[in-house]
């Protein structure tokens, strides 16, 4: 599961409590979760530390210039994208993730 979000965006951070659920429900079984943002004037390496560790994100955090944002087709924030086996077999809201759909990928 790749989530796209920034730091200074209310509704990606509206969605961590609920991405941390999911992460701590399904790694065991597979799930992987890796979080990417991208660093700019507004959202620095210090100010995406500082919400990682305020926020104790289980999942790995990385950077990114866009071209990952243009390869998984994010025209808004908070966006996911679920990969299986090199496919991605989903994209959209992370809100819109159910249970049943995480199961049925696993």
């Amino acid at each position: 599961l790749l989530v796209f979000w920034e730091v200074w965006c209310p509704h990606c951070k509206r969605e961590v409590p609920a991405l941390v659920e999911t992460y701590e429900k399904y790694n065991s079984k597979g799930l992987q979760v890796i979080a990417l943002t991208k660093v700019t004037k507004s959202s620095t390496d210090e100010k995406v530390m500082e919400f990682v560790d305020q926020n104790s994100l289980p999942y790995p955090v990385g950077k990114e210039t866009g071209k990952m944002s243009i390869r998984f087709n994010v025209s808004g924030i908070p966006a996911a994208a679920v990969v299986k086996d090199g496919v991605i077999v989903w994209r959209g809201h992370p809100a819109r993730l159910t249970d049943e759909m995480i199961e049925s990928w696993l």
